[in-house]
């Protein structure tokens, strides 16, 4: 197990870009105090400034299959309305073909699609653009 830290980092224009690295501690708390004497290190060597950073738990998954088929380019996008009244697009890559109708739209009553956009209902334990919850789902089509 180890750790990914992607280091957001702002110039003097109000630009941002990211760059990760990859830590091999073993325990969050000692993936923060590294991440916290990188972060002085990188401003060492970069006029930027970080602004942020993140860091997340690196999992392999033991021998993935992935369908026949299955082309990360082929992607579809649903278009849901969060708790804020506000409108997010969700983006799911390689969508599965049996969940596309003949017009390039998505079948929003498939339990597929109901279900994963479901985890991010109010009460659920994910969350969407800015923190908030999806509300509803308003349509889907795929990618062009």
């Amino acid at each position: 197990m180890g750790f990914r830290i992607t280091f957001t980092m702002l110039d003097a224009y109000g630009r941002t870009t990211s760059r990760s690295y990859d830590n091999t501690k073993a325990t969050l708390a000692d993936a923060l105090t590294q991440s916290s004497a990188m972060l002085a290190l990188l401003e060492g060597v970069s006029g930027s400034a970080v602004s942020k950073y993140s860091i997340a738990s690196v999992t392999a998954i033991a021998s993935p299959s992935p369908e026949t088929g299955a082309n990360n380019d082929a992607g579809a996008t649903l278009h849901c309305l969060m708790d804020n009244g506000k409108m997010v697009g969700i983006k799911i890559p390689a969508i599965d073909p049996d969940l596309v109708n003949t017009d390039g739209t998505l079948k929003l009553s498939e339990a597929a699609i109901t279900d994963f956009v479901g985890q991010f209902a109010t009460g659920s334990f994910w969350r969407v653009s800015e923190g908030n919850y999806i509300s509803s789902i308003r349509s889907g089509e795929l990618d062009k």
